[in-house]
């Protein structure tokens, strides 16, 4: 029987490493990188160390684990016939659900409210700093209607948010416009006229600074979740919009620079919830990932079966 062998850049669980070795798979880790029919990394890991992996590897086929992909030059593995994918279903669950969590403790003060009881100003303060805002009711907006995007639609309809849902993506999904209550708009009128706007679209370099100083200054004191990526928003603006009060809460969970750096002015206000880009980041996810990854490895090295959806086609 031919010894199947693949490289995985990424912590294998213990029982998907036993599963996938009693299969007759060879799990190469990626500091002893040699010739493999596969390789495994995470949105993570830099390119260079991706396309070093691949070059000493001469793998055919790459899974990423996970939804994001920004790491990966797609028209490099395209060049080279690279057939890629990614694993993003349990994960942008995670993400959606994440980005209500961070909504909901922004407007309803959450965050602010521990502080308030810890620092013992409970009985001696007047509450009604803490007065919040209820997503019953309020205009929404989303940039970026993929996986995400859909996912947190669905959330916010069950949230009871004032219909329709604004919504701007590269591409009008009019599907989803016939099971979700959605309409296309563009940038500008999401912005003027949604009262908390979710960053959810994938980053490129049309995206970079997509969300920039002009459209914030459209906002009458709203609110900005992300849970894409940090360099969606031009951070200098969102920091210009927090001052200036067009912003007046931000709830983010990723940053242009990551780990946030120690001086950056978003830990100076008192109205930002921040998270360490950890939206996707749940058991159960990462769990249903695992065991999604095991069988796409087996469908493909196994099987020499083709993935459904790819990045770069087989």
């Amino acid at each position: 029987m031919n010894r199947h062998r693949v490289l995985v850049a990424i912590r294998l669980s213990k029982s998907a490493r036993r599963e996938l070795e009693s299969m007759g798979i060879e799990i190469i880790d990626k500091d002893k990188c040699s010739q493999a029919d596969l390789v495994v990394v995470s949105p993570a890991i830099p390119w260079d160390q991706v396309r070093q992996l691949l070059l000493c590897s001469n793998a055919k086929k790459l899974i990423i684990f996970g939804s994001g992909y920004d790491n990966i030059d797609l028209s490099w593995l395209k060049n080279k016939g690279i057939c890629t994918w990614n694993l993003p279903d349990y994960i942008s669950e995670a993400v959606a659900e994440h980005a209500i969590g961070l909504a909901l403790a922004l407007l309803r003060n959450i965050v602010r409210g521990d502080r308030f009881i810890r620092e013992g100003k409970w009985g001696t303060t007047p509450v009604r700093e803490l007065l919040g805002t209820s997503l019953v009711g309020l205009r929404a907006g989303i940039v970026g209607l993929g996986r995400i995007g859909v996912r947190i639609a669905k959330l916010l309809e069950a949230h009871g948010v004032e219909k329709p849902i604004l919504y701007w993506s590269r591409r009008r999904k009019v599907e989803v416009e016939h099971i979700l209550p959605l309409k296309y708009a563009t940038l500008e009128e999401v912005f003027s006229k949604s009262k908390i706007v979710f960053i959810s679209i994938a980053l490129s370099r049309e995206t970079e600074k997509l969300i920039n100083k002009d459209l914030l200054a459209l906002m009458d004191k709203g609110f900005i979740v992300n849970v894409a990526r940090g360099k969606i928003i031009d951070e200098e603006a969102l920091i210009w919009g927090l001052r200036e009060g067009k912003i007046i809460g931000a709830a983010l969970d990723v940053f242009w620079n990551e780990p946030l750096e120690k001086n950056n002015q978003l830990l100076m206000f008192e109205n930002t919830v921040l998270t360490p880009h950890i939206a996707g980041y749940t058991r159960y996810a990462m769990e249903k990932t695992m065991e999604q990854l095991v069988k796409e490895i087996v469908n493909v090295v196994i099987k020499r079966e083709k993935p459904k959806v790819t990045l770069v086609e087989c």
